[in-house]
């Protein structure tokens, strides 16, 4: 009679490990998780660069990169400026930047399409128009087009009224 009664602890003890064994791996996969995301998060940190200062460059893939400039600096409110994107390792079709504030639902202005000036440069005018806020987050999103490959490219900056 001593192995019915141990027969059921045992089940129950095998049950309560099996049920810690799946919660540990739920926790595992959880943290995976969050730490991909977290990695995530300080890697487009590091990339975050300042278009007040000078212009800004990101690699895309097959060694190609995309450098953007607004000019004149500081990049004012109510002012017409002028956007220069320089490619290297690509000649797409066509080359446009769409200018908006953050944070936007969409964007509020038309792509503005750049013109091809020489080998790997397209400039364009820009207008950032003024807001009621002090200081204004925009984006700058260039966007590359090749037949039916786009890519996108957002560039943050700040704007003081």
């Amino acid at each position: 009679m001593a192995t019915t009664k141990q027969t059921p602890r045992f089940f129950r003890i095998a049950q309560l490990i099996g049920i810690i064994g799946v919660s540990l791996l739920v926790i595992n996969f959880i943290y995976q998780l969050w730490r991909l995301h977290a990695n995530n998060e300080a890697k487009t940190a590091v990339n975050i660069c300042n278009l007040q200062v000078g212009s800004c460059s990101k690699h895309l893939p097959n060694n190609q990169t995309l450098t953007l400039s607004i000019t004149p600096i500081p990049i004012q409110s109510n002012n017409t400026s002028t956007a220069t994107v320089t490619l290297k390792g690509m000649t797409p079709e066509h080359v446009a930047v769409i200018v908006f504030p953050y944070p936007a639902t969409k964007p509020a202005s038309k792509p503005i399409m750049l013109t091809l000036q020489q080998d790997g440069t397209y400039v364009g005018n820009v207008f950032i128009k003024k807001t009621s806020s002090a200081k204004q987050k925009w984006v700058a999103m260039v966007v590359l087009q090749n037949g039916n490959q786009e890519i996108s490219a957002p560039f943050q900056f700040e704007v003081k009224n």
